[in-house]
C-alpha cells in the first residue's frame, strides 16, 4: 500500500504539470505579450509601421504612438512560420508578392490537439496554432526580423485571397500559380493585423460557446500593409 505522502506527493505533481508547455507548442493561447517601451522620436498619435535593411534580412517596427492599446496578431511571428508557403502569397492582378501574418481564421485555435503536425502544414490544421497578441500599449513598439531567407521560391506559390472574409466554420479553398508563370516583377508587400479589442478572443469558452460571435470578433482586424523594395537581395520575382 501506498504511503500517505507518497499518495499526497503523486496528486501534487499530477495537479501541478501544464497540460502543454511552450517547448511543445508554437505559442501559449493569449499569452499576453507587451510591446516594448518606445525610447526613440515617433510620429505622435498614430499606428504606423518602418522598416530597415542588414545584411541577414529585414528589420521591421509597428509602432503605437496613439493613446489607446492596440493589439497585433502574433501567431505566426515564429521565425519558423516565415516560411511557411501559405504566408507567401502572390495577387497577379494587383502586381505584388505579399508575406502575410493575417489571422488565417479556419485553422486557429484557443486550444491545442495532442497531435503535433510540423512544417507548413502545420499552419492549416485546426488545433495546431493558437490565438495569440501583442499588445501595443501607449507609446511602445514591436521589433520583428525577417531573414533574406525566408523567401524561397517553389514552384506553386499561393494565390493571395481576403482573410477577413473567411469564417471559422470553413476550410480555405487554395489557390495556386506556378512561379515560372509570372513574367514580370512583383511588389513586395509585408501585411499585419492589428485589433482594437481581443477580449472575446482570449476567452476560451467562447471559441465553443459563442462561435458566432467569437467568428465575427475574428475578423474585426485592421490590415496593416508595408510596402518594401530589397536592396540588399536579389530575387527573381520582386
Amino acid at each position: 500500500m501506498l504511503s500517505k505522502s507518497l499518495v499526497l506527493l503523486t496528486l501534487f505533481l499530477r495537479l501541478s504539470t501544464p497540460l502543454f508547455s511552450q517547448s511543445n507548442y508554437s505559442n501559449l493561447y493569449c499569452s499576453g505579450a507587451l510591446g516594448m517601451e518606445i525610447d526613440f522620436e515617433t510620429t505622435p498619435g498614430k499606428l504606423y509601421t518602418t522598416y530597415s535593411e542588414n545584411d541577414e534580412g529585414v528589420v521591421i517596427r509597428i509602432i503605437n504612438s496613439s493613446d489607446r492599446s492596440q493589439f497585433l496578431f502574433s501567431s505566426y511571428f515564429e521565425s519558423k512560420y516565415h516560411s511557411s508557403k501559405f504566408l507567401h502569397r502572390v495577387d497577379k492582378g494587383l502586381g505584388e508578392y505579399k508575406l502575410s501574418f493575417l489571422p488565417l481564421i479556419p485553422y486557429l485555435s484557443t486550444k491545442p490537439t495532442d497531435k503535433q503536425i510540423i512544417g507548413s502544414e502545420r499552419l492549416v490544421n485546426k488545433g495546431q496554432i493558437l490565438y495569440d497578441f501583442i499588445e501595443l500599449v501607449p507609446n511602445s513598439y514591436y521589433e520583428m526580423k525577417i531573414g533574406y531567407d525566408s523567401f524561397e521560391v517553389v514552384g506553386d506559390l499561393v494565390c493571395d485571397f481576403k482573410p477577413h472574409e473567411l469564417n471559422k466554420f470553413e476550410p480555405i479553398k487554395f489557390k495556386y500559380v506556378k512561379s515560372n508563370k509570372i513574367k514580370k516583377k512583383l511588389g513586395l508587400v509585408f501585411e499585419f493585423a492589428v485589433y482594437q479589442d481581443v477580449s472575446l478572443l482570449c476567452k476560451e469558452s467562447a471559441y465553443y460557446l459563442e462561435e458566432h460571435e467569437f467568428d465575427t470578433s475574428s475578423k474585426a482586424f485592421e490590415i496593416v500593409s508595408i510596402p518594401a523594395k530589397f536592396k540588399n537581395h536579389n530575387h527573381p520575382l520582386f
